[in-house]
């Protein structure tokens, strides 16, 4: 009814109150910081930082064209003040010819 204020039942099984105050309370916080975290925007970065893996890196400097055409897209969504999406892919691909390169010198001194 207007006006009426809801009251919870009480608990009397002390197992029931801690798993209702305080488990399901953490759980709600953990999944709330999972869901804010691991977003589609931050997943999306996360996934265009792993272009820069030795693998992927070896790929790229064969077959430039192995780079896939929505890569880099969410880094440049979030650090787009910052950067050019077509430049940042040329500077990518460039990168990674430099980098087998460098590995390539690193070995033969090792």
């Amino acid at each position: 009814m207007a006006g009426e204020v809801a009251q919870d039942d009480p608990v009397d099984d002390p197992m029931a109150e801690f798993r209702i105050e305080t488990y399901y309370a953490c759980l709600d916080l953990i999944i709330g910081q999972f869901e804010e975290r691991f977003g589609p925007m931050t997943t999306g970065v996360f996934r265009d930082l792993a272009l820069i893996t030795d693998r992927r890196l070896s790929e790229l400097c064969g077959k430039p064209e192995a780079l896939p055409q929505d890569s880099l897209k969410y880094f440049c969504k979030v650090y787009g003040k910052f950067v050019n999406e077509n430049q940042l892919k040329k500077e990518f691909l460039l990168f990674s010819k430099v980098y087998q390169q460098l590995k390539k010198k690193n070995s033969d001194v090792a």
